[in-house]
């Protein structure tokens, strides 16, 4: 469970200090790549930990050296059982968490997740307040330290910018100690409650494991702590999906090299991967062209096992009713036929991401992003696969390569086509926020090709 936080927070690209009163040299040998273990006992004297542990429990002496750490350093302090689905990104100086359960006690607080600056009078505060009561008020009793006197000290004192910094418990604590089975049940309950935008981390209360009698090394694969074991610790969960489903987004396809685009997706989609997003693919199988049976929906059973509480959607000029699912809607579109595509726009917006993985034919791409980009949310994501492959059976009609118009777009921060309306052109030029070309490392190594995989970011609000 430690290293699975821990690899979290590097993942998410923050450096990460480990402080241990243990041997430094032996932890370090144990923690992933981008942690530094430091010696504990150079920030709080060793006596003071004993002491704490020795009268009450090694919970009770670390509220004591987070406000140490903290007032010392600045940053952030994470307990080593929050999983980080986000990078943390508050533009707060002090940031605060609160618990669903525990108010009957007066714990409204938990140190779980908490910012201060370096020097922090509050930290300070706190830190001095901690060590009265363990010495000389000798309140020795779980949460004391911790989750009262932070409680105390936030609300009582009437600080309104304090107070302001207080986070609701859905961004650390969606699922509450009190629910913690339903990290390691199979179902919809513990997706459900990480499913709010707001979530930045996952409480997985370990403490709680050991007296529910719950083993985190056997929960199930579709349970919520089996999930984000696969979203953190694999390097890619998304390719070990496309193998799975037989997708050539991956590493590998009927034998063959492939796209690789899921390395790329990985690191784009991962921070919206709990969310309830809305995801639009169109071309849902390969095979019409090469005359297969079109009876599989790769793409689509991809998507739903990585983004477990999104809307999924797929378009085809082929019919896919046959395939049903609860999270899923298909549409039979026809890409080069711009009242379709306007329907299509019409029924599924606001979309939080479009792959448009259809004919591949750039008279097709020019159209699909322009009917469907005013669709996407603001800071939504437009992709445009395989830009280096043209349907021969397909007549370009003059429209240049979607890979050239980007190109020229980053240069000149305007976009120009000759299959979009004037206003659909502009509204991109106006609306793009960053442009990224990828490589299909199967055209790269097959045919030299850069730049095979188009992502365009709209604006945030």
């Amino acid at each position: 469970m430690s290293r699975l936080s821990l690899q979290s927070m590097v993942r998410q690209g923050h450096p990460v200090k480990l402080y241990t009163y243990d041997n430094v040299g032996a932890m370090q040998a144990r923690v992933p790549p981008g942690v530094m273990v430091v010696d504990a006992g150079d920030l709080v004297p060793g006596a003071i930990y004993q002491h704490a542990v020795l009268n009450s429990e090694i919970r009770y002496f670390s509220d004591i050296f987070r406000y140490a750490v903290l007032h010392e350093f600045g940053g952030w302090w994470l307990d080593t059982d929050i999983v980080l689905v986000k990078p943390l990104d508050f533009g707060r100086e002090h940031v605060f968490s609160a618990q669903w359960s525990g108010v009957e006690n007066g714990h409204v607080c938990v140190g779980d997740v908490m910012r201060a600056p370096k020097g922090s009078p509050h930290m300070a505060n706190l830190y001095a307040l901690s060590l009265q009561r363990l010495f000389s008020e000798k309140r020795v009793e779980y949460g004391a330290v911790g989750p009262l006197l932070l409680s105390e000290y936030l609300l009582v004192a009437g600080d309104e910018e304090l107070q302001s910094s207080i986070l609701p418990p859905t961004t650390f604590n969606a699922i509450d100690w009190r629910e913690v089975d339903l990290f390691a049940a199979e179902g919809r309950a513990g997706f459900d409650l990480l499913s709010d935008p707001r979530v930045t981390g996952v409480h997985l209360w370990g403490k709680m494991w050991a007296e529910r009698g719950l083993r985190f090394d056997a929960v199930p694969e579709q349970s919520v702590a089996g999930y984000l074991k696969k979203l953190v610790l694999e390097p890619n969960w998304l390719t070990q999906l496309a193998a799975k489903y037989d997708s050539d987004k991956g590493a590998v396809y009927k034998g063959q090299l492939a796209h690789h685009y899921t390395r790329i997706y990985h690191e784009l989609f991962r921070s919206k991967a709990l969310e309830p997003i809305r995801i639009l693919e169109i071309g849902l199988c390969r095979g019409r062209a090469e005359g297969w049976t079109q009876d599989q929906v790769p793409s689509l059973q991809m998507w739903l096992d990585y983004f477990p509480n999104a809307e999924v959607i797929g378009a085809d000029i082929e019919d896919f009713s046959w395939f049903s699912h609860p999270r899923v809607r298909i549409h039979r579109v026809d890409q080069g036929d711009r009242s379709m595509l306007e329907q299509l726009a019409a029924k599924e917006k606001p979309l939080d991401i479009v792959i448009d993985d259809g004919s591949h034919a750039s008279v097709h791409q020019h159209l699909t992003l322009g009917v469907l980009f005013p669709s996407l949310k603001p800071g939504g994501l437009f992709v445009i696969e395989d830009l280096d492959w043209q349907p021969p059976e397909i007549p370009s009609n003059g429209a240049p390569l979607v890979k050239d118009v980007l190109n020229a777009m980053k240069v000149s921060g305007s976009l120009t086509s000759i299959v979009m309306t004037e206003a659909e052109a502009k509204l991109i030029s106006d609306e793009v926020d960053e442009i990224l070309l990828n490589d299909s490392f199967r055209e790269l190594m097959s045919r030299g090709k850069l730049g095979g995989l188009g992502v365009l970011r709209r604006k945030g609000q």
